[in-house]
């Protein structure tokens, strides 16, 4: 798997976490293998996440 972290404005529906996302205290935001959705996008938004790992193989 090829990763890399790409700025979360980049971020593209069906996209997928190449590792587990944490915020900065250390809480799990999401896991890796998940696919990114609308809905997921926003919750990083609201979060306030500035990079996000994801396959390359998925952009």
């Amino acid at each position: 798997m090829l990763k890399s972290k790409i700025p979360l404005d980049q971020c593209e529906v069906g996209m997928v976490l190449s590792e587990d996302l944490y915020n900065d205290s250390g809480l799990l935001l999401m896991k890796k293998g998940t696919v990114l959705t609308p809905e997921k996008l926003k919750v990083l938004v609201r979060r306030e996440v500035t990079e996000v790992p994801v396959d390359d193989r998925t952009n």
